[in-house]
């Protein structure tokens, strides 16, 4: 063990921006694992809670760092004389920072990652501002914080229904969210609002409006179903609905669509998907892109929480 001595105040700053990175440098092993495990449910209660809560955590977070930075700052004028364990000196601290960040970018890379909804495009189901967890398993992206280094084989199984955040096919660099509502071999064509996949309307009946709480406009609100999947979706009310039209002439597998004043029919190419969003009049989708490959999906979303300014 090292004699050498902590210096309190840089114990106190160290926490203070990477906690428990200060109560490591002051040699408190058992209180900086403490406060990592405190830090970290808090941050996954703060993720996954909505409204007020958000802001509860927040709170609790920063209470975290300024008692930690308080205690390691403590600890270190205590313990001045005392000999410093491995993780107090400084190889130590940047092998346990180093392996810390590793660990979460593998998490990102292969597991899960976390995403915010940035437009109203999937309202009613995913609102601006809205956190979203994808799992990555399977989906062969490797990929973070919007750098993709690799694809690996795709092996998970992708149905009719599902929540997928993937490359939009026209700006690879742009991550977009929507709903798979067509398959490889599906048959999918949209007229008059209303989608149909292999034949079968999925609108099983309409229920109230549905007002933006974030600006003044009504929607009309329909149920529907794709497969084992119930979900809802938006049309304009009183307003002119978009007209669906390639913005590419270009576009791959362009020949397997039909677009005409009426309608936009579509079978879906082997190893592709076709995708809309919930909010049908406000959505840019398969309908004006095209069809996403499969080695374009980043993953499924397998949880949806309200941000902190939503209303039910």
């Amino acid at each position: 063990m090292s004699t050498f001595a902590p210096k309190p105040w840089l114990a106190a700053l160290l926490n203070l921006f990477i906690n428990p990175l200060g109560l490591l440098y002051a040699g408190q092993g058992r209180l900086a694992i403490l406060f990592f495990v405190l830090s970290a449910v808090n941050a996954v209660a703060g993720f996954v809670s909505s409204g007020n809560l958000i802001l509860v955590s927040g709170l609790i977070q920063l209470i975290l760092l300024i008692a930690g930075a308080v205690i390691a700052y403590r600890r270190a004028k205590a313990n001045l004389a005392q000999p410093r364990p491995w993780y107090a000196r400084w190889r130590g601290l940047a092998m346990i920072s180093v392996a810390t960040v590793l660990v979460v970018m593998l998490a990102r890379l292969f597991l899960y990652e976390p995403f915010k909804a940035p437009s109203s495009s999937m309202m009613p189901t995913i609102r601006p501002g809205d956190r979203i967890l994808v799992q990555k398993i399977g989906y062969g992206h490797v990929s973070t914080y919007g750098m993709h280094l690799a694809n690996l084989p795709h092996t998970a199984a992708i149905a009719r229904g599902d929540l997928i955040v993937f490359d939009m096919p026209l700006d690879p660099a742009e991550s977009y969210v929507k709903r798979v509502v067509g398959v490889p071999g599906d048959r999918v064509v949209y007229r008059d609002g209303h989608l149909f996949v292999n034949g079968s309307d999925t609108r099983t009946g309409q229920l109230g409006d549905f007002i933006d709480p974030n600006m003044p406009q009504t929607y009309l609100r329909y149920r529907n179903q794709i497969g084992s999947a119930q979900f809802e979706t938006l049309s304009l009310k009183g307003g002119t609905k978009l007209k669906p039209y390639p913005e590419r002439e270009d576009l791959p597998f362009i020949d397997r669509c039909v677009y005409t004043d009426e309608e936009v029919r579509c079978e879906v190419p082997a190893g592709h998907y076709y995708v809309m969003g919930d909010n049908r009049d406000n959505s840019r989708d398969s309908r004006y892109f095209g069809f996403v490959r499969a080695d374009q999906v980043i993953g499924k979303i397998v949880g949806v929480f309200r941000g902190p300014d939503a209303e039910d």
